[in-house]
């Protein structure tokens, strides 16, 4: 009869000791370099994709910020490429392995907003960018909406 309360007593401790691990705070660590792409931007007029980007970022807590550099923008409605640098990521949030952030774009003048999934040593998810592009010229109004990765670097 004294091993039923043991194993009792012994389930009840398990489970107060596992209690507090449903919330801690993600272990994913986004601190690093990143290799960073759009996959691909598109709406009925319109296709973007980012190639070569480097994201930087550094975790704190649960939020965390950075900067890209380095990017090739192609789009088809623009007649060169053009070369993303120091764009600033600003307002991530990590939560569990869900992730958002946007990219500061002032030379654009578009939105960027990120939301996506950490994997291991991958992130990724859907971009939406609007207003489309502002420089060269005038803003377009055009909403595209993508995919988006981005690989640690060792």
């Amino acid at each position: 009869m004294k091993q039923p309360i043991i194993l009792a007593g012994l389930v009840s401790s398990l489970s107060l000791a596992c209690g507090a691990c449903a919330t801690e705070p993600s272990k994913t660590g986004l601190s690093g370099t990143w290799t960073y792409s759009d996959l691909s931007m598109a709406n009925d007029q319109v296709t973007c994709a980012i190639h070569g980007a480097t994201l930087i970022l550094t975790q704190q807590g649960l939020a965390f910020d950075g900067t890209m550099g380095g990017a090739q923008l192609t789009c088809s409605i623009l007649p060169d490429t053009i070369t993303l640098d120091s764009l600033l990521v600003v307002d991530g949030y990590l939560r569990g392995d869900s992730l958002g952030f946007r990219f500061n774009s002032a030379p654009l003048l578009a939105q960027w907003s990120h939301h996506g999934r950490v994997v291991g040593d991958s992130i990724g998810g859907i971009v939406t960018v609007s207003p489309a592009f502002c420089d060269p010229g005038p803003c377009l109004d055009l909403v595209l909406v993508g995919t988006w990765g981005a690989i640690r670097v060792p």
